[in-house]
């Protein structure tokens, strides 16, 4: 009996150590200026959705997000068709232009991540939107193989990527300014974490910025044009490796496709030394945005 618990707990010290490695384990790909400029949202509070208005719906802010698990991360999750959001209220110039963004991971929902203003001359609401969706009908679950159904949700744990530029040329209404992450009109559940808003006007650095850390052995990573598929940039490993991180400067450009309605930006493709690959965006494919 003794020699049984022992076993186990051997064991579990095992899947606890696998565990802790998993939660450290990432592999990120996003413009570099994040790690050098100021993040506005570090300035303000986020709250949590209204219940007078957004009835029904839960968040909590929890902890495990795609650089840490001490990253914080906001979760939203409504059960009917509603919108949920989160808000943080970042102060905005006249003039000024900024990157908002964050990591989301979802299985099936669709998010918006909104920034809206109210106009200092005639009082319209001024909205700059971007919307991240994936999954399906409920309705359709029973004819879904598996196979097909991780398809179109995507893996739930994995984070992506999500960002825009934001500008109000002609400024707004003083202290109007919102930002609001969440699920639009819809039934599901999301979380996001590592909120930014970048005053990036002045910001030369066009330059993303692989970061790999603790993962399983890795071969090969090739940096990818997103719709034209051309491979810009690649590096081959004599011995795999589980870290690496490089600036990808006069090579990248976290601004590609931002001037268009669906965003096409660059993909990292990532090969293990075990045959398998994974693909991380920058920012996500198939976002789209309000101008």
């Amino acid at each position: 009996m003794k020699c049984c618990f022992s076993i186990r707990f051997v064991i579990a010290g095992a899947v606890f150590i696998a565990l802790e490695c998993t939660l450290h384990a990432r592999v990120l790909f996003y413009p570099n200026l994040l790690t050098t400029e100021k993040n506005l949202f570090d300035e303000c509070e986020w709250t949590p959705p209204n219940q007078s208005f957004e009835k029904g719906s839960i968040s909590k802010r929890l902890k495990g997000g795609p650089f840490s698990p001490d990253d914080i991360v906001y979760s939203v999750k409504t059960v009917r068709p509603h919108s949920a959001y989160w808000r943080a209220r970042p102060a905005v110039k006249k003039g000024r232009k900024y990157l908002v963004g964050a990591w989301v991971r979802f299985a099936n929902a669709k998010v918006l991540f909104g920034n809206d203003a109210i106009h200092p001359v005639s009082g319209r609401r001024l909205d700059r939107r971007l919307y991240c969706f994936g999954g399906h009908n409920a309705w359709i679950e029973p004819f879904l193989s598996p196979r097909t159904r991780e398809a179109l949700g995507g893996d739930s744990a994995t984070w992506r990527l999500c960002y825009r530029l934001v500008e109000f040329p002609e400024g707004i209404k003083a202290d109007s300014h919102r930002s609001f992450f969440g699920l639009y009109l819809a039934a599901g559940e999301m979380e996001f974490s590592k909120p930014f808003f970048v005053d990036v006007t002045d910001v030369k650095d066009r330059s993303l910025l692989v970061d790999i850390a603790d993962e399983k052995p890795i071969r090969r990573i090739a940096a990818i044009h997103v719709g034209l598929r051309d491979i810009i940039w690649e590096k081959d490993f004599a011995s795999p490796v589980t870290s690496y991180r490089e600036r990808l400067d006069g090579i990248t450009d976290w601004s590609r496709g931002l001037d268009r309605n669906t965003i096409e930006g660059h993909a990292l493709d990532v090969y293990y030394a075990d045959g398998s690959k994974k693909t991380v965006f920058a920012p996500q494919e198939r976002i789209f945005q309000e101008f």
